[in-house]
């Protein structure tokens, strides 16, 4: 039992000593991101305009009501508004334009640290796990979308592929149903978030 628990407790600080370097070189990414103001990317703005309407009218999906033109439409029929619910908090803290480009990179932090959960799953090799981790990293196929054309609800989006991934490969290994019942639960969020991203 003691000897279980120690080995629990080395593997976790294993997975935090990769998650570290990992956080620690994408940090310069993240940092120029940052430090664009605004980014170059149509999104930004698009974003911007769903997150301020909702700091100026706050409502529910189901039953609100985005007024534009000359009546409007009912907000459940607008474009799925998970993220920029989840932005409001940041835009309120940091500013509207800085808020949203710090949900997109901690979008993208969670991407790497899931995709090398979902490498190490695959391999059982950390040292394996991070350098295809890195690659991830700096592939630029990752946030070409993002600083280009914008599209942060479905860049965000990339986030939940390895998240479901990993929890999808938990399940096999592990025959573990909840495991899958959460991938679903996962992949119910990413629709939320951007339904075309995601499939």
């Amino acid at each position: 039992m003691v000897k279980t628990l120690l080995s629990l407790i080395f593997s976790l600080i294993l997975h935090l000593g990769a998650l570290v370097i990992l956080f620690n070189l994408w940090q310069p990414i993240a940092k120029w991101y940052l430090e664009k103001s605004p980014i170059r990317g149509i999104d930004v703005f698009l974003s911007g305009t769903y997150v301020q309407y909702l700091k100026d009218f706050f409502t529910w999906r189901f039953d609100g009501w985005k007024y534009i033109w000359f009546s409007g439409v009912p907000l459940s029929k607008d474009y799925p508004s998970l993220y920029f619910y989840l932005m409001l908090p940041l835009s309120n803290y940091f500013g509207l334009i800085q808020g949203i480009q710090m949900f997109a990179m901690g979008a993208f932090f969670t991407f790497i640290a899931f995709s090398y959960l979902l490498y190490w799953e695959l391999s059982r090799n950390r040292v394996l796990a991070v350098l295809l981790a890195l690659t991830t990293l700096y592939s630029a196929n990752l946030y070409r979308a993002l600083v280009w054309a914008g599209g942060i609800p479905f860049w965000t989006t990339q986030a939940f592929l390895p998240i479901v991934m990993f929890l999808i490969v938990k399940f096999f290994n592990t025959k573990n149903r909840r495991w899958f019942y959460l991938a679903i639960l996962t992949t119910g969020l990413g629709v939320m978030g951007h339904p075309q991203g995601f499939v």
